[in-house]
């Protein structure tokens, strides 16, 4: 026999699968199924099957749905005494390999202890096999359950998420972080307040190189908290948002064109609520920055080395075609072609204006590498993505800017 729990109830026998019908019945034989191996009371059958709106007769349909399981499971050829009354209920008897519910624990188990041991090859592998017998929603096809066996069902849930997030660092650890992008994605999606999700999509967008990604995904979790909850993310988010910001390539959150991510290899798709989530937008990188900052002596003077440019722009495009009117004006304002100390006499302020997506940030990113000999001290982005739907507030942008002048 084989019974499956982890999705729509389904039973094969020696004689082929069948199915159970009647409401009380695919009840009946659910709560068992979660419940193998140990007695369940009456009364807590009763509760499952009908709640608050318990039948005159409660007490005495469970013996009779008993019964109709028992000549079900005869009809497949299965062997009598699977189901067994006792004094204070009924329990149903499962062997090795005949439920997949307790098959997924034990490949937890498996997993977590080859994870424990530092074999993540293996537990990445073992926590696959066991998330890839979820089949959906436990008793997915039952409307309206009652509120303890909905109680069980999401504590179920809540199994499938833990081996999840268990296997979410098990392929991390050999180096598959793509792997585990879009599952990370659906959780951010479905469980918005998952800390340890969150944690793991922006550590693997940040080791895949998608810094940009990483940091948008810290400050959405950041928006959900404060708004939500009214703090401030975990330590844990916290430190690893600094690491990203002082450590390597600084990315810019300004929109991009999207680039789908393929579905995760050998991870199975039917999950609990499975909620796909909109494509990650990648976002042109910099490089990192480093400027020195020294008091000044008593005489009033700095002491300090000489000073490191900040080169704070995206890469650049590779050829931009037209604007030489407005390139030409912008690079004389700018004072291009004068010496230095001339064209760095005072500021010089340019505002390029016009509709979204007629190219003036890619215009003005050009300019700002044409005028790098004439501007040695640096040159810094700072985008605000004021034509998305929730523009940078001023707090992030002065952070930003923080890191990118104290490196």
């Amino acid at each position: 026999m084989r019974f499956r729990i982890l999705g729509p109830l389904s039973i094969e026998g020696p004689h082929g699968s069948f199915a159970v019908t009647g409401r009380q019945r695919r009840l009946l034989l659910s709560v068992l199924l979660l419940n193998s191996g140990r007695p369940i009371g009456v009364t807590s059958l009763i509760e499952r099957m009908w709640g608050s709106n318990q039948p005159k007769s409660a007490v005495a349909n469970p013996r009779t749905y008993a019964y109709e399981v028992r000549r079900l499971l005869r009809q497949t050829g299965d062997e009598d005494g699977r189901v067994e009354s006792h004094p204070s209920g009924y329990e149903l008897k499962v062997g090795k390999g005949e439920l997949d519910l307790e098959e997924f624990r034990t490949l937890a188990t498996r997993g977590r202890t080859a994870a424990n041991s530092g074999d993540h090859e293996e537990s990445a592998a073992i926590l696959r096999r066991a998330l890839q017998l979820w089949r959906g929603r436990p008793l997915e096809e039952v409307p309206d359950l009652e509120p303890n066996l909905a109680t069980d069902v999401l504590a179920l849930e809540e199994q499938y998420w833990g081996v999840a997030a268990d296997w979410a660092d098990a392929e991390p650890a050999v180096g598959r972080h793509t792997v585990v992008m879009p599952h990370l994605r659906r959780v951010v999606a479905e469980r918005p307040l998952d800390e340890r999700g969150r944690l793991q999509l922006i550590a693997a967008l940040r080791a895949a190189g998608q810094t940009a990604d990483a940091l948008r995904a810290y400050r959405s979790v950041r928006q959900i908290c404060v708004r939500e909850l009214g703090v401030e993310p975990g330590e844990s988010l916290k430190r690893l948002h600094a690491e990203i910001l002082t450590s390597g390539a600084h990315a810019l959150p300004v929109p991009a064109h999207p680039s789908p991510d393929g579905p995760a290899p050998e991870a199975n798709d039917s999950r609990p609520a499975d909620t796909p989530d909109a494509p990650a937008e990648p976002q042109p990188q910099v490089r990192p920055l480093r400027r020195r900052i020294t008091p000044l002596n008593g005489r009033g003077s700095a002491n300090r080395p000489a000073p490191v440019p900040v080169t704070a722009l995206p890469p650049p495009l590779r050829h931009l075609v037209g604007r030489e009117h407005e390139r030409a004006s912008v690079l004389a304002l700018c004072g291009a072609g004068r010496p230095h100390r001339q064209s760095a006499a005072s500021p010089v302020t340019v505002s390029l204006t016009g509709t979204a997506g007629i190219g003036k940030t890619a215009l003005a990113l050009t300019l700002a590498r044409q005028l790098r000999r004439y501007r040695p001290d640096g040159q810094i982005y700072l985008g605000l993505d004021s034509s998305s739907a929730r523009p940078k507030s001023l707090s992030d942008a002065l952070e930003e800017l923080l890191i990118i002048l104290a490196g």
